[in-house]
């Protein structure tokens, strides 16, 4: 299944200007974003890394599914949200 998400892996990147601090998250080289202006760090490791676990929570939903229970509804819940279907 083709993710609709940007591709690349994104990354945080700190900014620093006229005396302010800030994230941005890139997905290429060229340092394109993903996301802009993010001013928590912790705010920024997340989302440089939801690409990552939004993939680790698809295998899992495949797998869960295999077996059910409530598990399996719980995580895919939480697919449909992180695909904007919640």
């Amino acid at each position: 299944m083709k993710s609709n998400h940007t591709q690349g892996e994104w990354k945080k990147h700190k900014v620093n200007s006229y005396g302010k601090e800030w994230f941005e998250i890139h997905w290429s080289k060229d340092g394109e974003c993903v996301a802009e202006i993010v001013h928590n760090e912790s705010d920024a490791d997340l989302l440089a890394a939801s690409k990552d676990m939004y993939e680790a929570l698809k295998s899992i939903v495949f797998n869960l599914s295999l077996s059910g229970g409530v598990q399996y509804d719980i995580v895919k819940s939480a697919l449909a949200k992180a695909e904007g279907n919640i």
